[in-house]
C-alpha cells in the first residue's frame, strides 16, 4: 500500500510535467514563455510565475518577458535585481524561500504589492554558462511542495534557457539584418547622391534630387517634408534653396534664416546636429498651420566652414538614434563634396568660357591684325637685332617674288641687297645705333626696283631694343609717273617754245622761199647762181620741215577728235599709206593680228595714231637694209591693255644710247631732226599709253612697242 501511495503521489507530478511539456512543445519565442509560466503556475498551484531577461546583458536589472498572476497575463515590467530574491539567483543559481520572503527582502516592492509569502527561482544560463535571466514562482502562502517545485523549475530551466538563448540570437540576427538593410539603404542613398553630383545638372537640380533621396529613407520616419539651405547673399544667413512639402507660409518664413535663429540657424552657428522630438522653445519660427513634428537639422560643413543646413521634419515623438545621426552626417558630407565640386566645376566652366572668349578675342584680334598686316600694300617685315627676318606680310612676298616660307629665317640684306653682310649705309645699323627711324630712297639693283625704305627700332616693355620693323614701299611706278610728268612738263615747255619759234620763223621762211624762187626764175640761165640758189632752197625746205615737226611736238590731242576706233583698222590703214610712200624703199611689210582682231577697240584720234605708226614704219625702214622685212604685230589684249610691236631687221641701237632716244633733237641718223620719237611718244602718252624701244634678242633688229588702253565696253 505504501508503494501504491508513492506511485499515486508521483503520478500527478509526472502528469503535470507531461502537460507542461505538451503545452510548450509547439511554441517558440514569446508564446513559449507565456505558455510556460501559465502551465508552471497551474501545475505547481502558485499565484504567480514569471520569466525575466537581463537587460542588455547587465546583471543589475531585469525585464520580464512573460508574467502570469492569478491565472492572468499581466504587462511586462522592469526591476532592479539588488534587494530582491532574484538578485541571489545570479550567485547561487537556485534559491527557494518557502515562507516569510518579504521579511528577508523588505525593499522588494513587487513582493509587497502582490502580498507574496513564498518564492522559488532559478537562473537561466546560456550554453556557455553565462546568465541570461531568471525563472521564478511566487505564492501568497507558504510552499507545501518545495521538492516538486525545485524539480519542476530545474527541469524546465534548460528548455527556457535554450529558448531564451535562441530568441536572443534570433533577435540579434534580426537586429543586425535590419541594421544591415538600413545601412545598405543608407549607403545606396549616399551612392545615389554621389552619382547625382557627377551628372551634368545645375546645383538647384542636384539639391532637389538629393532632398527627394533623403526623404525616401524608409526608417527615418520623416513626414516627407524637408529643405536644404545654403549660405545666403548676406553674411551670417541661410537661404532656402530646395524644399519638399513646404507650404506657402513655410517657404515665406524660412526663405532667409539668420545664424542662431530657430533650429536651422542654431545648427549653422553651432555646426552640430540639432534634434527635437517635438515643437519646443528652440523652434522660433512659427507659421500658420504649423502642426506637431520633430526635427533633424544637419550642418553641411567643409574644413570648419558652414556651407548650409539639411532640415528634416520628423513625426512627433521620433526617437533619436546614433545610426540615423551617422547617416545624416554622411549625407551632409556627401552634399558638402558635391556642392564644392559643383561650385568648382561652375567656376571652372566660367573660367573656361572666359578663357575661350579671351582666346576667341585674341584669335580674332590676331586674325584682324594679320589681315590688316597682310592688306598693307607696303612690304613690312620684322627682324631681330641680327637682321634675321621673323615675320613678313604678303606685300613682302610679292615684292621679292618668293614664298614667305623662303623669306623667314633669312637675313634682310641677303634678299634685298644681294650681299652676305649689311651694306655700309645699312639703315638697320643706323636705327639701332641712334634709336630712331632711318629712311632712304634708292634704286635697288638686286630687285630692280625703286624703293622707299624705312627702318623703325622695336622695343620690349622694359624699353630694351629687341629688333627692327622694316617698311619698304615700291615706288618704281611712282618714279615712272614722276618721269612721265617731268617729260610731259618738258614737252609742254618745248612745245610752247617750238610753237612760238615756228610761228616766228615760218613767215620769214615763206618769204625767203618766195624770194629764192623768184631769183631762181630770174637767174636760171646763169649757172653760177643756180648752185647757190638750189642750196638755199634745200636748206629752207629743211627748216620748213623742222618747223612742221616743232608744231607737231607742241600740238595736243584734241578730245573732240577722240572716239571708239578699231585698232587693227588704224594699223592697216597706216601700212597701206606707207606702202605708197618713198620711205618704203622695197621693204616687205607683214601685219599679224589675233583671231578676234575685230573686237580690239581703243579710244583714239585715228589720224594722230596713223601718224604714230607711219613715223615708226619710217624709222624702221631708215634703220633697216633695203628689201628687209618689217613686221607689225598686234597682240592679244591682256589686263585691259593691247600692244602693237613694229619689228625691223636693222642693226639696232647701241645700248648706251637707248636711254636717250626720246630726247628732243637727239638722232642717231645724220640729217634727222631728232624730234620724231619725241613727237610720237607724246601722242601715245596723250592716249594713255606708252612707247618702249628695245633691241631684239637675239639681234638683228629693233622693236618699237606701243601699249594702249582698251576702250570700255559700251552699255547696252
Amino acid at each position: 500500500m505504501v508503494q501504491d501511495s508513492t506511485e499515486r503521489k508521483e503520478f500527478p507530478f509526472e502528469e503535470q510535467l507531461l502537460n507542461i511539456a505538451k503545452g510548450v512543445s509547439a511554441a517558440t519565442g514569446e508564446m513559449f514563455f507565456r505558455s510556460l509560466v501559465e502551465h508552471l503556475a497551474k501545475a505547481l498551484g502558485v499565484d504567480c510565475a514569471f520569466i525575466g531577461q537581463l537587460i542588455n546583458g547587465h546583471v543589475k536589472r531585469i525585464r520580464t518577458i512573460a508574467v502570469c498572476v492569478d491565472k492572468r497575463f499581466v504587462d511586462n515590467f522592469e526591476f532592479e535585481l539588488a534587494g530582491t530574491p532574484c538578485g541571489n539567483l545570479l550567485r547561487d543559481n537556485f534559491c527557494m524561500y518557502p515562507e516569510e520572503v518579504q521579511n528577508l527582502f523588505p525593499s522588494d516592492i513587487i513582493l509587497k504589492e502582490l502580498g507574496i509569502e513564498a518564492y522559488a527561482g532559478i537562473c537561466l544560463l546560456s550554453s556557455g554558462g553565462q546568465a541570461l535571466g531568471t525563472m521564478a514562482v511566487m505564492h501568497r502562502r507558504p510552499l507545501t511542495n518545495p521538492v516538486q517545485i525545485e524539480s519542476m523549475l530545474k527541469i524546465f530551466a534548460a528548455r527556457a534557457s535554450a529558448e531564451l538563448e535562441r530568441s536572443n540570437a534570433e533577435r540579434e540576427f534580426n537586429e543586425k539584418s535590419s541594421q544591415l538593410s538600413e545601412n545598405l539603404e543608407a549607403q545606396s542613398v549616399v551612392n545615389a547622391l554621389l552619382q547625382i553630383g557627377l551628372e551634368n545638372r545645375t546645383l538647384y537640380e542636384i539639391l532637389e534630387l538629393s532632398l527627394v533621396l533623403i526623404l525616401s529613407i524608409s526608417w527615418l520616419s520623416s513626414k516627407a517634408s524637408g529643405a536644404i539651405f545654403l549660405l545666403g547673399d548676406s553674411p551670417g544667413t541661410l537661404s532656402l534653396e530646395a524644399q519638399r512639402g513646404f507650404n506657402e507660409h513655410m517657404q515665406k518664413e524660412c526663405a532667409v534664416v539668420p545664424f542662431g535663429r530657430c533650429l536651422c540657424g542654431r545648427t549653422a552657428l553651432n555646426q552640430r546636429i540639432e534634434y527635437a522630438a517635438s515643437l519646443d522653445e528652440h523652434h522660433e519660427i512659427r507659421y500658420e498651420g504649423i502642426g506637431p513634428h520633430g526635427h533633424y537639422c544637419v550642418p553641411i560643413l567643409s574644413a570648419g566652414t558652414t556651407l548650409g543646413v539639411i532640415a528634416l521634419q520628423l513625426l512627433e515623438g521620433h526617437k533619436w538614434n546614433q545610426m540615423e545621426e551617422n547617416f545624416l552626417y554622411a549625407v551632409a558630407g556627401a552634399l558638402s563634396g558635391i556642392i564644392q565640386r559643383k561650385r568648382m566645376m561652375d567656376e571652372r566652366e566660367k573660367l573656361i568660357s572666359e578663357l575661350h572668349e579671351l582666346v576667341f578675342k585674341i584669335s580674332r584680334s590676331q586674325k584682324e591684325w594679320m589681315e590688316t598686316f597682310d592688306s598693307i600694300t607696303d612690304a613690312i617685315f620684322l627682324s631681330n637685332l641680327d637682321f634675321v627676318i621673323i615675320r613678313v606680310n604678303r606685300a613682302t612676298e610679292k615684292l621679292l617674288g618668293i614664298p614667305i616660307k623662303q623669306i623667314l629665317g633669312r637675313k634682310c640684306h641677303e634678299l634685298f641687297h644681294g650681299t652676305t653682310l649689311p651694306p655700309k649705309w645699312c639703315l638697320g645699323h643706323r636705327s639701332i645705333r641712334e634709336g630712331t627711324v632711318a629712311t632712304v630712297e634708292m634704286h635697288e639693283p638686286c630687285v630692280n626696283k625703286f624703293l622707299d625704305m624705312r627702318v623703325i627700332p622695336r622695343f620690349d616693355s622694359s624699353g630694351q631694343s629687341v629688333g627692327l620693323i622694316h617698311v619698304i614701299r615700291n615706288i618704281t611706278e611712282q618714279k615712272k609717273l614722276e618721269e612721265k610728268l617731268r617729260h610731259a612738263q618738258n614737252m609742254e615747255a618745248i612745245g610752247r617754245l617750238a610753237a612760238g619759234v615756228a610761228h616766228e620763223v615760218r613767215n620769214p621762211l615763206h618769204s625767203l622761199m618766195s624770194v629764192t624762187e623768184a631769183l631762181h626764175q630770174e637767174l636760171k640761165e646763169n649757172p653760177a647762181y643756180a648752185v647757190y640758189l638750189s642750196h638755199i632752197n634745200k636748206q629752207v625746205g629743211r627748216l620748213s620741215l623742222l618747223m612742221k615737226d616743232l608744231l607737231d611736238l607742241g600740238k595736243p590731242v584734241e578730245p573732240s577728235n577722240v572716239r571708239r576706233e578699231l585698232l587693227p583698222e588704224i594699223c592697216c590703214a597706216a601700212v597701206d599709206l606707207w606702202k605708197h610712200s618713198p620711205s618704203m624703199q622695197g621693204h616687205k611689210v607683214e601685219v599679224l593680228q589675233p583671231p578676234e582682231h575685230r573686237n580690239i577697240m581703243v579710244m583714239a584720234d585715228s589720224q594722230r595714231l596713223q601718224q604714230v605708226f607711219l613715223n615708226l614704219l619710217d624709222n624702221a625702214a631708215q634703220h633697216s637694209p633695203e628689201g628687209s622685212e618689217i613686221r607689225v604685230i598686234i597682240h592679244e589684249p591682256a589686263e585691259k591693255m593691247v600692244e602693237v610691236h613694229i619689228v625691223d631687221q636693222g642693226s639696232g641701237i647701241p645700248e648706251e644710247l637707248l636711254s636717250r632716244v626720246f630726247e628732243p633733237f637727239f638722232s642717231t641718223r645724220r640729217g634727222g631732226s631728232g624730234l620724231g620719237l619725241s613727237i610720237i611718244r607724246n601722242i601715245i602718252e596723250s592716249h594713255g599709253g606708252s612707247l618702249v624701244i628695245r633691241n631684239n634678242a637675239p639681234l638683228p633688229g629693233c622693236t618699237a612697242g606701243v601699249s594702249l588702253p582698251l576702250a570700255e565696253e559700251e552699255s547696252q
